[in-house]
């Protein structure tokens, strides 16, 4: 835990995270439960979900909040003093998963969520919800448009491939083969 903290420290990024805690009930690192954007008048709110713990950060110090009750209690706490016009979850959980967020949780408008292929990018459209999982190591990227005409905001989602020229970053290359 104490090298991811010191990656999440040195990263240039700005990191969230809904449902990971430390066992005291505080917010893992001190990190946010969601970040908002202001882009071309339109306030798009971040929330970040992890449930694959054992492929990702464990110790005796983090919990795994349930991840229903944490987007739930996440979106409460931002619409206490936000009113964003697009609501993301960012997540590391497995499809099914997803769609059971989606399913619960109808303020969200779409889930970007890791790879479930090598090969294949999916693209799932539910209760005018998005489910987004792009090819496995940067094969391909999904572009979503939004745009908001007279309140409403429309979307575009597209996918472009990237195919698989994309080089591993050494350091992070090294590190996943000693996983």
């Amino acid at each position: 835990i104490e090298n991811t903290r010191k990656l999440v420290e040195k990263s240039n990024f700005r990191w969230v995270t809904s449902n990971l805690t430390h066992r005291n009930g505080k917010q893992l690192f001190g990190l946010p439960r969601f970040s908002i954007f202001e882009i071309e008048g339109m306030s798009i709110a971040f929330l970040g979900i992890t449930d694959q713990m054992e492929i990702s950060l464990h110790g005796e110090d983090v919990v795994r909040q349930d991840i229903i009750f944490s987007v739930n209690e996440s979106i409460r706490v931002l619409r206490k003093n936000h009113a964003p016009d697009y609501l993301v979850a960012i997540t590391q959980t497995p499809m099914e998963i997803n769609r059971k967020i989606l399913q619960s949780v109808p303020e969200l408008d779409l889930i970007f969520t890791e790879e479930t292929s090598e090969d294949i990018t999916e693209i799932q459209f539910m209760n005018n919800q998005y489910l987004v999982s792009t090819i496995g190591n940067m094969g391909s990227l999904a572009e979503i448009k939004l745009e908001k005409n007279s309140g409403k905001i429309s979307v575009d989602v597209a996918v472009h491939y990237l195919g698989n020229g994309v080089k591993s970053h050494a350091e992070l290359h090294e590190m996943a083969t000693n996983y």
